[in-house]
This record gives structure tokens, C-alpha cells and sequence, in this order.
């Protein structure tokens, strides 16, 4: 029904009223309500309210009880004192509930971003806001673009990610300016997406990984070995400094603590419930699972590129992200609403990149 369809915007934004009642929190019902009204301003001038709106949503929320805040907003005022960030002692406000030591794990790239951020702007959550408010702009033109910018700017629950300071929308930035930048053949783009993707966080590598797997599809040679050379050389600019600095503190920050944790009760997904239901369960079964599991939704990944990468489809790299994300929220250690917020991007990425490129592109 195209009634229906052009107010998808306002249905997908009042999911966000259905956890307001639940947690009955005042702050995030008006929050609610809106996002719900946002709807009904005129496109022309939606981008500028929704961009204001978060801005003031994380600047009234300053301090949120959550370790990622915690930790990141200290781990940028150490590098703008000049000290390592993965070499610091951070506070564990939960006290040891979760059994892991409180660390900055994410990669070299995000600390740069979040940091230029903190120091420009007094809270390194604004690059958050800015990076998902843009992405919709790479969006090709088209009937249904109007309808999906709306749905990815009015997310239900967006504005609770961005007071947490999860920094998915950075992962998400990315991958839509490297769909944009393959279908407008912007090689230069295309390498800065890939390398900063794989540059934030652990599994940001496969956003250039599928991508470049298309082109060897496509038997785009050159193009191919190009953008892995520069794209590499990239990522290692942006790394190395923290590999001469202190390469134990990198990899233990960022590769064997996150080893190391264990699966959450807690977690969205099949493995909180497992663990709920069976709380003495073996940790190594569930990492056993976690990871074949993830490695099946790799593979399926690489076969539906394989499969259907030849045509130059967009929207099929989107799909394999969804694909092999959607393992890895399903199975892994930790799943929270970032994890699916990151997953729904890469939904609407496929739609709005949906179709053939032109012969040539």
C-alpha cells in the first residue's frame, strides 16, 4: 500500500514509544515523542532539526553511567595530554560485575575521530551524531531515497546510542561512503573508507573485505590490487603510531583482553538466552559456537557475493554485511542495541544502493 509505505518513517519511529513505557523514563518518552513529530516537518528542512535535535540530546546527557563513555572520554584527554591511551588504568564503575578489566579497545582510527571531536566540539559523541546525520547524503537519487533518509535519521532508539557513545555510526559512515564512492568510482574515497572502516573497530575490516571481494567477481584487476595496496598503506599510517609507541599495550588492548572476555548473560541475543537458561554452561562451548557460527555466516557471506557480485549490484555488498553482522550479533559474546543498529544501516544501505550500475562503473 503506498499510504503505508510513505508513512514507513512514522511507524519505524514510534517503535521508539514501546521501551519509553517499559523503563517509564520521562527524558527518553519526551525524546519519543520528538522523534515522532519530526516526521511531519517538510524534507526540506528535516536534516537540519534532526541534526540539532541529537546534538542537544547527548549535550543534555553529559556524563551517562556506561563504561564506553567513560572510557573513551578519558582515552581522548589522555592523547590530547600526549599519553598512550592503551597504556592507561581506566575505572571499572561496575565494580567487576562483568569480569573483564575496563580498557580503550578500540582501534587507533577511532580514538583520532573521537578525540578531534572532544577537542573541537567539548564531547567526543558530536563525530557520532555527524557521521550517521551524514550518511543518508550519499544515498543515489531516487524515488525511495526520501522515504529511507527519513528511516535512517528517525532509527527508533537512535538517540539512545548516541548518549551511551557507542561508536557504531562511524562503521556505518563509512561503508555508505564506500558503496558511494565504488558507484561513483571515487578510488581515493573508496581507500579512505576502507582503511578508516577497518581502522575503528575489529570487525571494521570487513566492510573493504567484500567490497574488494566484488571487484575480483567483477575481474576488475587493477582496480583491484590498487585499492588493496593503498588501502593497506593507509590503514598502517593510521595504526603505526600506536605500534612504535607501545605495540604490547595495542595488541593487549585491542586483541587479547577482548579474547579473554567472557559471554554476557545479559546479552541481546541467542547466546544471552542460552546462558540464561543454563548458567553453568561451559564458556568454551559458548565460544566454540559463537565462533563457528560466525565463520558459517562469513562463508555464506562470501557465496552470495560470489554468486551475485558479477552484475555490480551495490546493494549485494550491503547484503553480505548484513549477513555475516548478523552471525556475529546472533552468536557473539556481547549484543547490545549498537550491534543492531549497525545491522539496520547495512539494511537500508542495500536499499538505497539497490540495482545495477551503469556499464563502465
Amino acid at each position: 500500500d503506498s499510504r503505508f509505505s510513505q508513512k514507513l518513517p512514522l511507524y519505524w519511529a514510534l517503535f521508539f514509544l514501546i521501551p519509553t513505557f517499559y523503563v517509564y523514563d520521562t527524558f527518553y518518552l519526551f525524546i519519543a515523542i520528538v522523534l515522532c513529530a519530526l516526521y511531519f516537518l517538510p524534507f526540506r528542512v528535516l536534516s537540519w532539526f534532526v541534526l540539532i535535535f541529537y546534538l542537544a540530546v547527548i549535550y543534555f546527557t553529559p556524563k551517562p553511567f556506561i563504561d564506553v563513555y567513560t572510557i573513551s572520554s578519558m582515552a581522548a584527554d589522555f592523547f590530547l595530554k600526549g599519553i598512550n591511551p592503551y597504556t592507561q588504568h581506566y575505572p571499572d564503575i561496575y565494580d567487576g560485575l562483568y569480569g573483564y578489566a575496563p580498557i580503550f579497545a578500540y582501534l587507533p582510527g577511532a580514538l583520532y575521530l573521537e578525540t578531534i571531536s572532544k577537542f573541537l566540539f567539548y564531547d567526543f559523541r558530536v563525530v557520532l551524531v555527524l557521521a550517521w546525520w551524514a550518511t543518508p547524503f550519499l544515498f543515489p537519487t531516487s524515488q525511495e531515497s526520501e522515504k529511507l533518509k527519513k528511516m535512517w535519521w528517525l532509527l527508533p532508539l537512535l538517540p539512545f546510542g548516541f548518549i551511551q557513545a557507542w561508536l557504531d555510526p562511524l562503521i556505518a559512515f563509512f561503508a555508505g561512503l564506500a558503496l558511494w564512492a565504488k558507484k561513483n568510482k571515487r578510488y581515493g574515497w573508496l581507500i579512505i573508507a576502507i582503511a578508516f572502516a577497518a581502522s575503528i573497530k575489529q570487525y571494521g575490516f570487513l566492510i573493504g573485505f567484500f567490497i574488494l571481494l566484488a571487484l575480483l567477481m567483477q575481474k576488475e584487476w587493477k582496480v583491484f590490487f590498487r585499492l588493496f595496496f593503498y588501502s593497506f598503506v593507509l590503514f598502517f599510517l593510521l595504526v603505526a603510531p600506536f605500534l612504535f609507541w607501545n605495540l604490547d599495550a595495542l595488541i593487549h588492548s585491542t586483541i587479547q583482553e577482548i579474547f579473554d572476555w567472557k559471554p554476557r548473560m545479559d546479552s541481546f541475543n541467542l547466546i544471552g538466552l542460552i546462558l540464561s537458561i543454563k548458567k553453568n554452561l561451559n564458556v568454551s562451548y559458548i565460544n566454540t559456537l559463537g565462533l563457528v557460527m560466525s565463520l558459517l555466516g562469513f562463508f555464506i557471506a562470501i557465496f552470495h557475493v560470489k554468486k551475485n557480485g558479477q552484475a555490480n549490484k551495490f546493494n549485494v555488498i550491503a547484503e553480505a554485511w548484513v549477513i555475516v553482522f548478523g552471525m556475529i550479533i546472533i552468536f557473539g559474546k556481547q549484543a547490545f542495541y549498537n550491534y543492531y543498529s549497525l545491522m539496520v544501516s547495512f539494511l537500508l544501505l542495500s536499499m538505497a544502493f539497490k540495482g545495477n550500475a551503469k556499464k563502465g562503473q
